[in-house]
């Protein structure tokens, strides 16, 4: 009977030995890269000690910090993983969340590792960075909370998601110095305990790249009510409450962008102000939504981080579409000379071939002397019964347009009377002319002033048939004569040249 009830006792004592051990702490060890290694390591720089690491739903602790280094003033929480007596891994960076200090409304202490039994002198004030790489759950409520007090922190990052719900207070009350605050994990749920009530001029909260998540209950950002406050959103982030999201009380005057990674798909009346889908009113049928300013990551971040060559000139940005010339292009250069008619005004066009280069998408355009001035009709002919037509050849624009178009130009004068020339053209693509044209090749006479003169309209019929008259651009190139025609007036659209009349010239000759 004896033998039985001390076997019975001996069970009960490993049970609650083994019940310690689950419950007992654990220690990860950082060194000043903010890397964890092993314990023992010569260059530990502190340690984080964990309660209930088996808990991986959101009741593992993060209770205490240890200096090593008493120096320090930045903490970072490395993505830790431990490793328990049976060989099971945990990593935290894959739990629901992991609380801090040992309560709700504790502030997590630091002490210095010499101070780590009697715990009697908190060093919290001195830290000025918190850097968190496991999904927290900052929590506080009345006051109270998991980095109360801590009067010089400067800047938290949250590099994986930061969690909570429940909106009251206390978490950060008493970081009379914090000025930064950002986000770049996934599946974040914010509220107004992230951010502070201080009266920091400036500061600047930030939702990065590649941040998701929520707001959760109103108002999450009244408390950052200075005007050189800025806070930059992104497209991920919503409100949990689509029918109530506001996320302040009023627009309480800090500056808000929204991040973007490509501004191609807004217009320009966007990028200037783009309407987001946050209210800031103190009522939630009010439809006062804030429209701010769209940035790229790129813009924000100062450089371009995923960038290709598209051509010999030029790269281009992935991430943002920015096109970017490069320092020494290799450009394929092509001028081309263009005219709508060569009695008007020419263009010079100069561009690069390459894809993507400034220089081809805005090539540079030089006005160019028309190669053919025309001088119009000689009244003084009209009482004579007879019309002249003059043109002026311009041999510097032609030989220009030679030069560069790789071609040779001849010109002349034609006329032909509209009954003799029927369905034919004035000259067929040999160069042949039709019947009943008269022309005349003046393209030997440099810069000449050359003319046409018409006789013989003496009757009302003459004076009334229709005829074509002026000049005509013979330009060749690989073996091929494309002719244009060039009169006074405006011809008609879609045709070469036009037909007029002795009376039609006359007419116009007198109203001028």
């Amino acid at each position: 009977m004896k033998k039985k009830l001390l076997l019975m006792l001996s069970l009960s004592i490993m049970l609650i030995c083994l019940f310690a051990i689950c419950v007992s702490a654990e220690s990860a060890y950082v060194n000043a890269k903010g890397e964890q290694v092993e314990a023992g390591s010569a260059d530990i720089a502190y340690e984080l000690e964990f309660s209930d690491t088996w808990n991986t739903g959101g009741n593992c602790r993060l209770t205490y910090i240890y200096l090593y280094d008493t120096s320090i003033t930045k903490i970072v929480v490395p993505a830790i993983e431990l490793t328990n007596s049976k060989g099971v891994v945990y990593a935290m960076a894959d739990y629901w969340n992991v609380r801090l200090s040992t309560g709700w409304g504790d502030t997590l202490s630091v002490y210095a590792l010499d101070d780590k039994e009697a715990k009697s002198n908190s060093l919290h004030t001195q830290i000025k960075e918190l850097e968190f790489h496991i999904p927290i759950y900052l929590d506080g409520a009345n006051g109270k909370g998991n980095l109360a007090g801590w009067s010089n922190l400067e800047k938290i990052s949250f590099f994986d998601r930061a969690y909570e719900n429940q909106d009251k207070g206390g978490a950060i009350n008493g970081c009379a110095s914090l000025r930064e605050i950002h986000f770049y994990g996934q599946d974040n749920v914010i509220t107004a305990n992230f951010f502070p009530n201080n009266n920091v001029e400036s500061g600047l909260v930030v939702f990065h790249e590649n941040a998701t998540g929520e707001f959760h209950k109103n108002q999450p950002l009244q408390n950052i009510n200075k005007s050189n406050w800025t806070v930059y959103l992104n497209m991920n982030i919503t409100h949990a409450n689509a029918t109530d999201p506001r996320i302040t009380w009023n627009k309480n005057g800090i500056n808000i962008y929204m991040l973007v990674p490509d501004k191609s798909i807004y217009t320009e009346e966007q990028i200037a102000s783009y309407l987001t889908p946050f209210k800031a009113c103190n009522n939630s049928s009010s439809n006062d939504y804030y429209s701010v300013p769209i940035m790229t990551y790129c813009e924000y971040y100062g450089e371009h981080r995923n960038v290709t060559e598209v051509s010999p000139c030029a790269s281009k940005c992935l991430d943002c579409q920015l096109v970017t010339p490069a320092q020494s292009p290799a450009h394929n250069m092509q001028t081309t000379i263009e005219y709508t008619s060569f009695v008007l005004n020419g263009t010079k066009i100069t561009k690069c071939l390459n894809d993507s280069c400034p220089l081809n998408t805005e090539p540079t355009v030089v006005v160019v002397d028309p190669l053919l001035t025309c001088l119009g009709y000689s009244m003084s002919n009209i009482a004579e019964g007879s019309i002249v037509l003059g043109f002026r050849a311009n041999d510097v624009a032609i030989s220009e347009y030679e030069s560069v178009m790789g071609n040779t130009v001849a010109y002349g004068l034609f006329v032909v009377a509209k009954n003799m020339l029927g369905e034919n053209d004035i000259f067929d693509a040999e160069g042949k002319e039709a019947a009943g044209v008269v022309y005349a090749d003046t393209s030997i006479h440099p810069n000449a002033v050359f003319e046409m003169k018409v006789t013989g309209f003496a009757t009302d019929n003459q004076k009334t048939a229709e005829f074509a008259i002026g000049a005509y651009v013979a330009v060749a190139k690989d073996g091929a004569t494309k002719y244009f025609y060039e009169q006074t007036g405006a011809a008609l659209e879609g045709e070469n040249y036009y037909f007029t009349t002795f009376n039609e010239i006359a007419s116009l000759l007198e109203n001028k």
